[in-house]
C-alpha cells in the first residue's frame, strides 16, 4: 500500500523538484488524520491550527449567517488543500465550518511547522505560493461567474471543472455553491 505522504509529495514535487532528503524533512512536519464523514475538521469559533491536504476524501468549508443559512464556500476533493486562512494565518476564531462529506483522510501541518518548514527548505515558498495564488483566482473566477453569469452557465462550469463532484455531493450543497436554490437547480439539470 502507498504510503500516505507519498500523494503530498508527488504533488509538491510536479511544482519543485524534490531530493530524497528533502522529502523527508517534509514528511518530518506532517501529521495525519482520518475523519469520518459529518466530522468537523474546524468549527466556527474555534482557531484554525492546521492546513489540510486532503489524501482521500471530500470536504466543505461554509459559514452560517446570523438567520442560520448556510453558505458553501468551497469543496475540496483529493489533492486539495483546504484550511480557514484568515484564522490558520492571523491566530483569530474562524468563521468558517470545515466538514467531512465523506470518510477522508487529511495531511495537515501547522502554522509554527510550516514556518520552520520554510526556513529549513526555502524552495518550498514557491509551491505554497502557487497553492495560495491558485486559491485566490478560483475565488475571484467564481465571484465574477456569480455577478456576470447566468445560473445555467454557472452550472456547466462547474460541471466542467468539478465533473466527479456530482456524485460526491448532495444536490442542495451544489445548489447552495452556487447561488441557487436546490429547485432551481432541478431545474437547470433538466435544461442540459
Amino acid at each position: 500500500m502507498e504510503n500516505i505522504f507519498d500523494q503530498i509529495i508527488q504533488h509538491i514535487s510536479i511544482h519543485v523538484p524534490l531530493t530524497e532528503s528533502e522529502q523527508q524533512v517534509i514528511i518530518g512536519y506532517l501529521t495525519t488524520r482520518r475523519i469520518k464523514k459529518r466530522q468537523f475538521l474546524v468549527s466556527e469559533g474555534e482557531h484554525c491550527r492546521t492546513e489540510h491536504f486532503i489524501a482521500k476524501g471530500c470536504l466543505r468549508s461554509y459559514y452560517v449567517d446570523e438567520k442560520g443559512k448556510e453558505y458553501l464556500l468551497r469543496f475540496a476533493t483529493e489533492n486539495y488543500w483546504i484550511t480557514d486562512l484568515n484564522s490558520f494565518t492571523n491566530n483569530v476564531p474562524s468563521t468558517q465550518f470545515i466538514e467531512a462529506l465523506e470518510d477522508s483522510e487529511v495531511i495537515c501541518i501547522t502554522r509554527q511547522a510550516l514556518d520552520c518548514l520554510l526556513i529549513d527548505l526555502p524552495k518550498l515558498h514557491k509551491y505554497f505560493m502557487l497553492i495560495y495564488r491558485n486559491a485566490i483566482i478560483n475565488n475571484y473566477d467564481r465571484i465574477q461567474q456569480n455577478f456576470s453569469l447566468p445560473a445555467l452557465e454557472r452550472y456547466r462550469n462547474f460541471q466542467k471543472k468539478y465533473p466527479q463532484l456530482e456524485q460526491r455531493v448532495p444536490r442542495y450543497m451544489i445548489a447552495s455553491y452556487l447561488g441557487i436554490t436546490p429547485e432551481f437547480l432541478s431545474k437547470l439539470s433538466a435544461q442540459k
